[in-house]
């Protein structure tokens, strides 16, 4: 068998299995509530706010109740920093809401789908590469700093 037989053969088995898909039938599937792209991200953004709903009570509790200045001024400084990105979560999460129920051609909908998967991806990295020097610096700077031992973590270590 040839090469150009082969791929005829292909091709032939491809139209023969692909199953009519018109485009209200792939919009559908786009915006579907099991599977789709848009309920992954909602799922994801809402898995992030109540993260953040758990750790900023907490982290504040910890500045609030500690003995240790480091620690205290460590977590108070990034329970006060997840306050803002737990209202840029739920901005984010309004602007998938808005264009789950907005109705557009197929192409135009792809496309925005495909723009905001870019800046959700691009951010959410940008957010995580700007924020893992400065726990590291800070960590280091207070931990560097401290006059006493912490118990607490130096059980950890033992």
């Amino acid at each position: 068998m040839e090469l150009d037989d082969l791929k005829g053969l292909i091709n032939q088995k491809l139209m023969e299995g692909s199953p009519n898909i018109t485009e209200n039938n792939f919009t559908d599937l786009l915006k579907g509530k099991a599977s789709s792209v848009i309920s992954k991200i909602k799922k994801s953004l809402w898995f992030e706010i109540a993260c953040c709903a758990l750790v900023v009570p907490l982290f504040i509790g910890i500045a609030l109740f500690s003995s240790h200045s480091s620690l205290k001024i460590y977590f108070g400084l990034f329970g006060a920093i997840f306050i803002p990105f737990t209202l840029i979560f739920f901005y984010l999460l309004k602007k998938i809401n808005e264009f789950d129920q907005s109705v557009l051609p197929i192409k135009e909908n792809l496309q925005q789908l495909i723009k905001m998967l870019e800046d959700f991806t691009r951010r959410y990295f940008q957010f995580n590469m700007a924020l893992l020097p400065i726990c590291f610096l800070v960590a280091l700077f207070l931990g560097y700093n401290e006059k006493e031992p912490i118990a607490v973590l130096d059980n950890i270590f033992d």
